[in-house]
C-alpha cells in the first residue's frame, strides 16, 4: 500500500513539473541527451561534472556554465510547491543514470527527472562560483601577506641602517657633539655685540649706534660674521653627515618605504598598480571590494540568489510565535530548565541562570584552589599555568590483561568482519536504487558487502575485481554509482552505532554520553574545490572530522578542506548525528573552540571541553563589579573590569533562542529549533562575531 501510494505521489509531482515547462524548453532538456560535448560526451553529462580546481581559467569555464544551465530555464519556476527532498531524490535518480538508460524512461518521467537535475546543477554552480571566489581571494590575501613578511624582511637592512644613521646624527648635535660646541662658541662671541646693540632698532641714528659701540662698529660686525660662520659651521656638520648617507631626499625615502609596512597592511598589496601614491587606484579599490564581499560571503552576511549553500539562512528561521508552542519542550530537553518551570522562563531566568553558573564554577575555583595541585596563578600578574601531568605508565596487570584478550580473540580477515557485521545488523538493507525501485540484483547483500569493502579501503573498482573473483569492475562500479548515496550511508551507519551500543562491551568503555572531535589528513586528487594542501602534512588533501563516542564507535563523519577552523562542524556533527547514542559532553583540541561555538554549545544543552592553547593570555571575566575572590583575584585582572554585560544578554534573550527578522530586517545567528541547512559559508569563522545587522537590497542580504 505504502508502495502504491509513494508511486502516485511521485507520479503526480512529476506530471507537475512537466505542465510548469514550456514546449520549448521540454525540447531543450531533451536535446541534452542527443547533442555532444567537446569531448564526445552528452551534454547531459556537462550537468553532473564537478568544479575544479580555483584556477583563473576553471572561473572562467564555471562562468560560462552558469550561463549555459540558465538558458535551460528558470527552474525556480518549474520546481514551485515541489519539497526539497523530493527533487534531491529525483535529481539523484537522474545523477546515477547515464544518457542511453535516461532515453527508455517515459517522456514525462524522463523530462521531470532531467528538469530536477538542472535545477540543483544551477543551485551547485552557483555554490561551486562562490566558493571558487572566496578561495581565489584566499589565494591572493595569502600571497600579500607573505609579499608583506617578504618586504619586511628585505628592509631590516635598511631600518637597521637608519638607525645607524640616526644614532650619528644625534652624536653630531648631543652635548658634548660638534654642532652644540659651534653653537656655543658663537653664542659667546656675539654676546659683548648683543649687549652693546640691546634696546636698538632699526630706525636708531648712526651717532647713537657709534657712541653705544665706542666707535668700534666694524670690530663688532667683524665679530657677529665671525659667530655666524661658526654657528653655520656647526650645522654644516649635521648636514654634511646626512649628505654622507645619501642625503636628506634618499633618508626620507627610506623612511617613508619602512613606515609603509610597520602595520599589518597587507591589503595595500592586493592590488599592483603602477598608479602614483596619493591618486584613486581603482585595483586597489576593487581588490578591497572583491575582499569584502568574499568576507561577508564566508560569514553568511551576503546571499546569493539562487544559491544553496550561500542562500539566505534567515528565510529558514522560525517566527516567534512559532517558536513558543516548541519552546517548553526544547527547553527541558536541552536541561535549561525543568519540567514546569518552562512557562516563566524568559529572559530574566535565562540573565539569572547564566549568572549563578558563572558565580558558581568561579567560588568552587577559588575554593579548590589550595588543594589544587596542578593549578599556579601568579599573584602579581595574574597569569595562569599548568604543571606538566606525568603519566604513571601501563599497570602489568592491564598488560597481562590485553595479552590475554588477543590469546582468546580469533583472527579475522577484514571482508569477514564487514560481512558478519553486515548479516548481525541488517544495515546493507539501507542500500538500494536512488529511484526506490525493487532491487534487480541477483546477491544484494554480497554486493552490498563487497561494495562497502571496496569503498571503504579506498580501492577503485576495477582495482579491486583484480583480486575479488567473481565480480566485474563493472559491476562494482554500477552497485556503488546507483545503490549507494551519503544519505543512505550515514542511515546504515546509524543502524551500525545502534547495534554497537546493545553490546556489553560497549558499556564497559562509556555511556555514550561524551564523544571526541578530531580530523584526519585523507589523499585527494588535487583537481576540485575541496581540496587544499595542508601546511601540518605537506600534501593536498582534506581533513575527515570524526566524532567518536566513548563507547569507541564513530557517530558521524564529515569531510571539510584543510585549514578551516573546525570548531564549527562540533555542532554540525551533533546535529547531524541520528543514531540513539546522544552525546552531551564535547571533548576536542584547540581547533574545537571559539566564542560563538560556546555560546551555541550552551543553548544546545552540550558541555562543550576543548583544550586551549594559550589560554592564559584569554581574559576572564568577574561575575559583578564588586565580586572579589581570596585565591583566584588576580586572574580576573583589576577589581570593577572585565565584567560579563549582563543587560545585553539579556536583551537578546529572543534571538539567541529564536532568531526571525523583524520589522527592521535585523538577522540573528540560528538556533537549534531552525536546524538550517549547513553551507560553506561559516568556515571562515575563526573568531567571535557580534551579531549583525542587515537588510535587503536587490535580492541579496547584506550588512
Amino acid at each position: 500500500m505504502a508502495s502504491k501510494i509513494r508511486t502516485e505521489v511521485n507520479v503526480s509531482i512529476r506530471e507537475g513539473i512537466h505542465d510548469r515547462m514550456t514546449p520549448v524548453q521540454r525540447a531543450g532538456l531533451l536535446r541534452l541527451l542527443q547533442e555532444r560535448d567537446s569531448d564526445g560526451t552528452t551534454l547531459f553529462n556537462r550537468l553532473k561534472k564537478p568544479a575544479k580546481g580555483p584556477t583563473w581559467s576553471h572561473f572562467k569555464n564555471l562562468a560560462k556554465r552558469l550561463e549555459w544551465v540558465d538558458e535551460l530555464g528558470d527552474t525556480s519556476v518549474w520546481m514551485e510547491s515541489v519539497a526539497t527532498g523530493k527533487i534531491t531524490d529525483f535529481a539523484g535518480e537522474a545523477d546515477a543514470a547515464d544518457a542511453s538508460e535516461l532515453r527508455d524512461y517515459a517522456p514525462i518521467k524522463q523530462i521531470a527527472l532531467i528538469a530536477c537535475l538542472t535545477h540543483k546543477a544551477r543551485m551547485r554552480v552557483r555554490d561551486d562560483l562562490a566558493t571558487m571566489f572566496c578561495k581565489r581571494v584566499a589565494t591572493k590575501i595569502k600571497k600579500a601577506k607573505e609579499e608583506l613578511e617578504e618586504i619586511r624582511l628585505a628592509e631590516r637592512e635598511i631600518v637597521e641602517a637608519l638607525i645607524g644613521n640616526y644614532h650619528t646624527v644625534l652624536k653630531n648635535i648631543d652635548a658634548d657633539g660638534p654642532a652644540q660646541e659651534a653653537l656655543t662658541k658663537a653664542a659667546a662671541m656675539t654676546a659683548e655685540v648683543r649687549r652693546a646693540l640691546d634696546g636698538l632698532d632699526d630706525e636708531s641714528p648712526v651717532g647713537e649706534v657709534a657712541q653705544r659701540l665706542g666707535g668700534k662698529v666694524s670690530p663688532a660686525v667683524l665679530a657677529m660674521a665671525k659667530a655666524l660662520v661658526v654657528q653655520a659651521g656647526g650645522l654644516g656638520a649635521v648636514t654634511k653627515t646626512v649628505e654622507g648617507f645619501g642625503g636628506f631626499v634618499q633618508q626620507y625615502e627610506q623612511i617613508e618605504k619602512v613606515s609603509a609596512h610597520h602595520g599589518n597592511f597587507w591589503e595595500v598589496l592586493l592590488g599592483r598598480s603602477a598608479g602614483t601614491a596619493g591618486q584613486f587606484v581603482r585595483k586597489h579599490f576593487e581588490a578591497m571590494v572583491f575582499t569584502a564581499l568574499a568576507e561577508e560571503l564566508r560569514t553568511g552576511d551576503v546571499a546569493v540568489v539562487g544559491s544553496e549553500e550561500y542562500a539566505d539562512w534567515s528565510r529558514q528561521l522560525l517566527d516567534w510565535e512559532v517558536v513558543k508552542e516548541k519552546l517548553g519542550t526544547y527547553l527541558v530537553e536541552v536541561g535549561l530548565c525543568e519540567e514546569g518551570e518552562t512557562a516563566a522562563f524568559d529572559a530574566v531566568p535565562f540573565r539569572r541562570q547564566l549568572e549563578d553558573k558563572l558565580t558558581a564554577a568561579a567560588a568552587a575555583a577559588d575554593a579548590g584552589y589550595p588543594d589544587n595541585e596542578g593549578l599556579v596563578i601568579d599573584p602579581e600578574t595574574g597569569i595562569p599555568s599548568l604543571k606538566p601531568h606525568r603519566s604513571e605508565g601501563q599497570r602489568p596487570s592491564a598488560r597481562r590483561l590485553e595479552q590475554e584478550i588477543k590469546a582468546r580473540m580469533p583472527e579475522r580477515s577484514l571482508m569477514g568482519i564487514v560481512a558478519r557485521t553486515a548479516y548481525w545488523v541488517d544495515g546493507w538493507q539501507r542500500f538500494g536504487p536512488v529511484s526506490g525501485n525493487e532491487l534487480k540484483l541477483g546477491d544484494p547483500f554480497g554486493r552490498y558487502v563487497i561494495t562497502t569493502f571496496v569503498k571503504g579501503t579506498n580501492m577503485g573498482p576495477y582495482e579491486a575485481a583484480r583480486h575479488i573473483p567473481g565480480v566485474s569492475g563493472h559491476e562494482l562500479a554500477y552497485t556503488a554509482n546507483r545503490h549507494f548515496s551519503i544519505v543512505l550511508l550515514n542511515e546504515a551507519i546509524a543502524d551500525l552505532v545502534n547495534a554497537h551500543a546493545r553490546l556489553d562491551i560497549s558499556q564497559a568503555w562509556g555511556d555514550g554520553t561524551t564523544v571526541a572531535a578530531d580530523g584526519t589528513h585523507m589523499d585527494t586528487y588535487l583537481d576540485n574545490l575541496l581540496a587544499e594542501t595542508s601546511v601540518r602534512y605537506g600534501k593536498p588533501g582534506g581533513i575527515a572530522y570524526h566524532h567518536i563516542s566513548d563507547t569507541y564507535v564513530a557517530l558521524f563523519t564529515h569531510f571539510i578542506p584543510c585549514g578551516v577552523w573546525e570548531a564549527v562542524y562540533i555542532i554540525e556533527g551533533l546535529l547531524k548525528n541520528s543514531s540513539e547514542v546522544q552525546p552531551t559532553t564535547v571533548h576536542a583540541d584547540t581547533q574545537g573552540q571559539s566564542q560563538p561555538v560556546f555560546a551555541l554549545a550552551h543553548l544546545l544543552g552540550v558541555d562543550l571541553m576543548p583544550r586551549i592553547r594559550n589560554w592564559k593570555g584569554l581574559t576572564f571575566y568577574r561575575p559583578s563589579k564588586t565580586t572579589e575572590y581570596v585565591h583566584i583575584d588576580a586572574l580576573f585582572g583589576e577589581v570593577g573590569k572585565n565584567v560579563i554585560d549582563w543587560d545585553l544578554i539579556e536583551s537578546q534573550f529572543r534571538h539567541l533562542i529564536a532568531p526571525r527578522p523583524g520589522p527592521d530586517r535585523r538577522r540573528s545567528p540560528p538556533s537549534r529549533l531552525t536546524r538550517p541547512r549547513a553551507g560553506r559559508h561559516h568556515e571562515a569563522m575563526d573568531e567571535a562575531p557580534e551579531l549583525p545587522r542587515t537588510r535587503q537590497v536587490g535580492g541579496v542580504v547584506v550588512v
